[in-house]
Parts: C-alpha cells; sequence; structure tokens
C-alpha cells in the first residue's frame, strides 16, 4: 500500500487510553485541558497557571516567572484558555491585548530582545527572519478565534504573504510555520485563493512518515482551526490516519523530546475530539 493510499480499515486511536495517560503523567494544566476536552465543557484554569500572568497581559518565556513576557508563551496560553473552553475571561483578554500591542506597523510580531539572555529556542530569538515568519504565523492565527481582533490578523497575512516562496511554504520554518499560519490565511484571504491552496498543497508535498505525534497534531488543529476536514482535504485524512497510527502502547503519542510527549498527547486529544475531525 502506498503512502498516499487510505486504509481499507482506517485506524482508530484510543481516546480513554490518551486521557488516562495525561491523568498519570501531565501536569495540572494538560490534565484541566483534557478534561474539559473530552466532557466538552468549561474546566477552570489551574489557579498556580493562571498566576503567572504578568501585569503586561503576557506570560513569562517558558513559563517561568520572573522572566520576560513571551508571544509564544502567550499565545499558547491563549490556545489553553480555548481549550478550556474559557476564552472569554479576563486573562483571554489581556493576552491577546499583550500580543496586538507587540505587532509593529508593518504587521510583524517579533519577540522582545529582553528574552535573549535567557536562552530562547531559534524560532523566538530576536531580529530574525525566520523567527518573525513563525511568530508572526502563530499570533496572526491565535487571534482568529475572536473576531475583534481581525485587523491584525489581516495586517499579519499581509506580511506573510511577502514571506511564501515558490513552492508555496512560508519562509524559514518552513513546515511548521505554513500550517500555524493557514487559520489567518483562510479566514483572511478564503479557502479559495491561490495562496491558500499553494500552502495546502505545500503541507501534503511534505508530510511524511517521518512525521511525529506531535507534529502531526499540531498541523491536524490549524487544518481544522481554518475549516478543513478529512472528508474535504485529503492531506488531512492522511495526516489524521498517521496520528491515529501514531499512539504508543501507553496511550500517548509521539513527541521529537521525551519531555514534550505529554503536551503533544493533550494536542492528539483536542484533534481527536474536534467535531471536524471525525474520520
Amino acid at each position: 500500500m502506498s503512502f498516499d493510499s487510505p486504509s481499507a480499515v482506517p485506524p482508530q486511536a484510543d481516546l480513554a487510553a490518551a486521557s488516562a495517560y495525561i491523568v498519570a503523567h501531565g501536569d495540572a494544566l494538560q490534565r484541566a485541558r483534557t478534561l474539559a476536552l473530552t466532557e466538552n465543557q468549561p474546566v477552570a484554569p489551574p489557579p498556580d497557571w493562571l498566576a503567572l500572568q504578568q501585569a503586561d497581559g503576557g506570560w513569562p518565556l517558558g513559563g517561568i516567572a520572573g522572566r520576560p513576557s513571551s508571544l509564544h508563551a502567550t499565545a499558547h496560553a491563549l490556545l489553553a484558555l480555548l481549550d478550556l473552553r474559557h476564552e472569554t475571561l479576563a486573562a483571554a483578554e489581556q493576552a491577546r491585548a499583550f500580543i496586538k500591542q507587540r505587532q509593529t506597523k508593518r504587521g510583524v510580531w517579533r519577540e522582545s530582545p529582553d528574552l535573549m539572555p535567557f536562552d530562547p529556542p531559534l524560532w523566538q530569538v530576536y531580529d530574525n527572519n525566520a523567527a518573525d515568519v513563525y511568530t508572526t504565523a502563530l499570533c496572526s492565527s491565535i487571534l482568529v478565534p475572536w473576531d475583534v481582533d481581525l485587523l491584525a490578523v489581516d495586517r499579519g497575512v499581509g506580511w506573510l504573504q511577502s514571506q511564501q516562496g515558490m513552492d508555496g511554504l512560508l519562509a524559514g520554518f518552513r513546515l511548521p510555520a505554513s500550517w500555524l499560519a493557514l487559520p489567518a490565511l483562510a479566514q483572511v484571504l478564503n479557502a479559495d485563493a491561490r495562496a491558500v491552496r499553494r500552502v495546502v498543497a505545500a503541507l501534503g508535498d511534505g508530510l511524511s512518515r517521518d512525521w511525529s505525534g506531535a507534529m502531526l497534531a499540531e498541523c491536524l488543529r490549524s487544518f481544522a482551526a481554518a475549516g478543513y476536514s478529512p472528508h474535504t482535504t485529503k492531506v488531512v485524512s492522511r495526516a489524521l490516519e498517521q496520528l491515529h497510527r501514531d499512539q504508543q502502547p501507553d496511550g500517548s503519542f509521539s513527541a521529537e523530546d521525551e519531555a514534550d510527549v505529554a503536551e503533544a498527547t493533550v494536542q492528539a486529544i483536542a484533534v481527536l475530539t474536534h467535531r471536524q475531525m471525525r474520520m
């Protein structure tokens, strides 16, 4: 059977086993998100995690109190609040305000140089075009669920379009930056726009058996947020089948780093419980 061919009997992941893995190995926030996702009802954020939000509305780099606020940490906090079904909390409004305030006039989102003494990962470094593309893709798309933020999203998409290569992918961290940008691109340009169709096709070309569960889940979350489903887009059905097959005997999903397995599993649970991702 070729990689492009669907299975006669598609594999099915064990959601209960994935949830049990998080109960046993996840932190308080991951357990709360899993409960909200599987029960489809609001679950209160852990107080200790919520207390990390700083006076500027952002969350600190790496989730470590006392560090400067990071666009990436704040965007991921907004994603957690969406998972928890608490996107209307004041904390979410303050986080969105922090992100919008950090957008440049050109539409770019760039991390602060104040993060540099803490040795951030490459996609969060200051004054680097690849990091700017990745960060702008992330921040543009995390604002999509809130209609009041669409002017900032539009500006971000305007700049991201200048970073799209001939192969359809965005510059820098090409595959992840491109799937992160997809919800914003689809929101502003619509799914039929040539730029969006090129991104989708390029992600399909890039999808391979080497992708970890973490990569598959993050990519699929972006496709779902952009309005795609396995019944309408072949790359989604292929990636979703591969995600189901990725589940490990202990219920978890794979990640490049062992420390990221629990988060990868929560992300996979978010995909498996999404109404558009039913196979």
